[in-house]
Protein backbone atom coordinates (compact mmCIF):
# COMPACT_ATOMS: atom_id res chain seq x y z
CA UNK A 1 0.00 0.00 0.00
CA UNK A 2 1.14 3.47 -0.44
CA UNK A 3 1.76 5.87 1.76
CA UNK A 4 -0.26 9.05 2.69
CA UNK A 5 0.67 12.34 3.25
CA UNK A 6 -1.22 13.90 5.87
CA UNK A 7 -0.87 17.43 7.92
CA UNK A 8 -1.88 17.75 11.39
CA UNK A 9 -3.99 20.73 12.26
CA UNK A 10 -4.96 22.32 15.40
CA UNK A 11 -8.49 22.81 16.65
CA UNK A 12 -9.77 26.00 17.26
CA UNK A 13 -9.42 27.09 21.58
CA UNK A 14 -13.18 26.84 22.74
CA UNK A 15 -14.79 30.27 22.91
CA UNK A 16 -12.26 31.19 19.54
CA UNK A 17 -8.94 33.00 19.86
CA UNK A 18 -7.92 30.99 16.94
CA UNK A 19 -5.01 28.61 16.44
CA UNK A 20 -3.46 26.89 19.64
CA UNK A 21 -0.26 27.47 20.68
CA UNK A 22 2.41 25.17 20.29
CA UNK A 23 4.86 24.08 17.37
CA UNK A 24 3.76 24.10 14.00
CA UNK A 25 1.60 20.90 12.68
CA UNK A 26 4.47 18.64 11.35
CA UNK A 27 3.70 16.12 7.80
CA UNK A 28 3.28 12.77 9.15
CA UNK A 29 3.57 9.57 6.97
CA UNK A 30 0.97 7.26 7.47
CA UNK A 31 0.37 3.39 5.85
CA UNK A 32 -2.61 1.97 6.02
CA UNK A 33 -2.67 -2.15 7.60
CA UNK A 34 -3.33 -5.02 4.87
CA UNK A 35 -6.70 -6.18 4.97
CA UNK A 36 -7.62 -8.85 7.74
CA UNK A 37 -8.19 -11.44 5.27
CA UNK A 38 -4.50 -11.04 3.51
CA UNK A 39 -3.20 -10.90 7.44
CA UNK A 40 -5.10 -14.16 8.34
CA UNK A 41 -4.42 -16.05 4.92
CA UNK A 42 -0.06 -14.69 5.69
CA UNK A 43 -0.18 -15.54 9.18
CA UNK A 44 -2.05 -19.32 8.39
CA UNK A 45 0.27 -20.20 5.79
CA UNK A 46 3.35 -19.63 8.48
CA UNK A 47 1.60 -21.61 10.79
CA UNK A 48 1.19 -24.54 8.12
CA UNK A 49 4.92 -24.31 6.57
CA UNK A 50 6.30 -24.66 10.26
CA UNK A 51 7.72 -28.68 10.47
CA UNK A 52 6.17 -29.10 13.76
CA UNK A 53 2.78 -27.25 12.65
CA UNK A 54 -0.49 -27.43 14.76
CA UNK A 55 -2.50 -30.11 14.56
CA UNK A 56 -5.90 -28.10 15.13
CA UNK A 57 -6.47 -23.70 14.87
CA UNK A 58 -9.76 -22.39 17.06
CA UNK A 59 -10.71 -19.07 14.74
CA UNK A 60 -12.01 -16.01 16.84
CA UNK A 61 -14.82 -15.47 14.69
CA UNK A 62 -16.24 -16.89 11.30
CA UNK A 63 -14.53 -14.32 9.22
CA UNK A 64 -11.55 -15.61 10.12
CA UNK A 65 -12.19 -18.92 10.09
CA UNK A 66 -13.46 -18.76 6.09
CA UNK A 67 -10.18 -17.40 5.69
CA UNK A 68 -8.37 -20.11 7.75
CA UNK A 69 -10.38 -22.48 5.67
CA UNK A 70 -9.28 -20.97 1.99
CA UNK A 71 -5.75 -21.54 2.97
CA UNK A 72 -5.94 -25.09 4.24
CA UNK A 73 -7.85 -25.67 1.15
CA UNK A 74 -4.84 -23.86 -0.88
CA UNK A 75 -2.28 -25.81 0.07
CA UNK A 76 -4.28 -29.08 -0.11
CA UNK A 77 -4.65 -30.14 3.19
CA UNK A 78 -7.43 -32.30 4.37
CA UNK A 79 -9.82 -31.17 7.34
CA UNK A 80 -9.85 -33.39 9.69
CA UNK A 81 -7.75 -35.64 8.50
CA UNK A 82 -4.49 -33.85 8.53
CA UNK A 83 -5.79 -30.57 10.71
CA UNK A 84 -9.29 -29.54 12.64
CA UNK A 85 -10.83 -26.44 12.63
CA UNK A 86 -13.08 -24.87 14.98
CA UNK A 87 -14.65 -21.18 14.88
CA UNK A 88 -16.52 -19.26 16.81
CA UNK A 89 -20.04 -18.09 16.26
CA UNK A 90 -22.10 -20.38 14.16
CA UNK A 91 -22.24 -18.40 10.69
CA UNK A 92 -24.78 -19.67 7.78
CA UNK A 93 -21.98 -21.42 5.45
CA UNK A 94 -20.02 -23.19 8.85
CA UNK A 95 -22.78 -25.85 8.26
CA UNK A 96 -22.30 -26.29 4.73
CA UNK A 97 -19.11 -26.96 4.01
CA UNK A 98 -17.36 -30.18 3.56
CA UNK A 99 -16.85 -31.31 5.74
CA UNK A 100 -19.08 -28.88 8.31
CA UNK A 101 -17.34 -26.82 10.69
CA UNK A 102 -17.43 -27.37 14.57
CA UNK A 103 -18.37 -24.31 16.09
CA UNK A 104 -18.72 -22.81 19.56
CA UNK A 105 -22.37 -21.21 18.97
CA UNK A 106 -22.41 -17.42 21.17
CA UNK A 107 -25.57 -16.12 21.87
CA UNK A 108 -25.01 -13.11 20.02
CA UNK A 109 -28.62 -11.38 20.06
CA UNK A 110 -28.79 -12.32 23.81
CA UNK A 111 -25.22 -10.66 24.13
CA UNK A 112 -26.74 -7.58 22.15
CA UNK A 113 -29.79 -6.76 24.01
CA UNK A 114 -28.14 -7.14 27.61
CA UNK A 115 -25.73 -4.65 26.17
CA UNK A 116 -28.80 -2.11 24.66
CA UNK A 117 -30.07 -2.67 27.95
CA UNK A 118 -27.17 -1.58 29.93
CA UNK A 119 -26.32 1.29 28.08
CA UNK A 120 -30.13 2.67 27.67
CA UNK A 121 -29.83 2.65 31.87
CA UNK A 122 -26.73 4.15 32.16
CA UNK A 123 -27.55 6.89 29.91
CA UNK A 124 -30.92 7.74 31.66
CA UNK A 125 -28.46 8.49 34.97
CA UNK A 126 -28.48 4.56 36.51
CA UNK A 127 -25.09 4.22 36.68
CA UNK A 128 -24.40 0.65 38.85
CA UNK A 129 -21.28 -0.15 39.92
CA UNK A 130 -19.81 -3.10 36.87
CA UNK A 131 -21.87 -6.43 36.56
CA UNK A 132 -20.85 -9.44 35.28
CA UNK A 133 -22.89 -11.34 33.09
CA UNK A 134 -22.52 -14.79 31.45
CA UNK A 135 -24.18 -15.97 28.76
CA UNK A 136 -24.07 -19.85 28.08
CA UNK A 137 -22.53 -20.51 24.82
CA UNK A 138 -22.21 -24.43 23.23
CA UNK A 139 -20.29 -26.54 21.11
CA UNK A 140 -21.73 -27.60 17.59
CA UNK A 141 -19.96 -30.62 16.77
CA UNK A 142 -19.33 -31.13 13.25
CA UNK A 143 -17.04 -32.77 10.82
CA UNK A 144 -14.13 -30.64 11.10
CA UNK A 145 -12.34 -32.27 14.25
CA UNK A 146 -10.51 -35.18 14.46
CA UNK A 147 -7.43 -37.03 16.48
CA UNK A 148 -4.16 -35.45 15.65
CA UNK A 149 -1.85 -37.85 13.94
CA UNK A 150 1.80 -38.07 14.73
Amino acid sequence: MQGRRSRSTRAPRPGGGGQRPGPPPRERKTRGAPPPTQATRRITDQLLSQPDRPTAILASDSVIALEILRTIRQRGMRIPDEISLITFHDADWTGVTTPPITVVDQPVYALGHSVADLLIRRLKGDIQPAERLVLRTAIITRGSVGAPHP
